[in-house]
């Protein structure tokens, strides 16, 4: 499956060493300052004094139009439309699954999922396609496994990341009723998970779904084969992307 395989790669979140990464960027960025400062020295006695421009060619040099200013105005309107066209797909999806709903509790579903996105730096399209397979956002759904709301968490596993995080105030089962914690919780389990199975997207969901003990030992002994429901979840969120500014 040429798309999946795509996909895999695209959704793949990088891990980082925090203690190594801060200590290997600051050596860095010290070496680099005092290569610069070499070097601006070296062309200060090549070139000797700079010479100064006359007032009237100042002027206009400070008229003209900055050509990287420009650029990057294009880009930052690129990514507003980009942006905005996927919170419009999110609305659209949930009013395909919430048709009888309250528009204003629509959007709000909508918000949640899109914010709550963004702001663990994951696709908003990728978490609205879990969220679709999951519930149906459906906020306050109970499965007979005992998962709960959009992203369906146990309520012991979801207890277990609130601890380990200081993102959620956990109070109970019904914080998994609150479309901003459930989903909130859902991207840091999923992240957690992603990064014990390095990345892969099909392995992750197939995890969340199925358990990470039990896709812990089908990777042992190689019987892995993935599942439907990533599968299923993949599809959804190649077709929520296709029409992308650049895709």
């Amino acid at each position: 499956m040429p798309k999946i395989d795509h996909l895999r790669r695209h959704l793949r979140i990088p891990s980082l060493d925090p203690a190594t990464g801060f200590r290997v960027a600051h050596i860095g960025a010290y070496v680099l300052v005092a290569s610069l400062l070499v070097a601006l020295g070296n062309v200060d006695r090549a070139l000797g004094p700079i010479p100064s421009t006359p007032a009237g060619e100042a002027d206009a040099l400070l008229d003209r139009p900055d050509p990287d200013s420009r650029n990057a105005s294009a880009l930052a309107s690129d990514a507003t439309a980009s942006s905005s066209a996927d919170l419009e797909a999110i609305m659209a999806l949930v009013g395909h699954y919430r048709r009888s709903a309250d528009p204003a509790w629509r959007k709000e579903l909508a918000h949640a999922v899109y914010e709550e996105s963004l702001l663990a730096e994951v696709d908003p399209l990728f978490v609205a396609a879990v969220v679709a397979k999951e519930s149906s956002f459906q906020s306050r759904v109970r499965s007979s496994a005992g998962a709960v709301g959009l992203m369906q968490l146990r309520p012991w596993v979801a207890r277990d990341v609130a601890l380990r995080s200081s993102a959620v105030d956990w109070i109970g089962d019904e914080t998994l009723h609150s479309p901003v914690e459930n989903v909130r919780l859902g991207i840091l389990y999923y992240k957690e998970l992603s990064e014990r199975f390095g990345g892969d997207p099909v392995v992750t969901l197939t995890a969340y779904n199925f358990g990470p003990t039990r896709v812990r030992g089908q990777l042992r002994s190689g019987t892995f084969r993935g599942s439907r429901y990533a599968d299923e979840i993949l599809e959804l969120y190649d077709s929520l992307s296709t029409g992308r500014a650049g895709s």
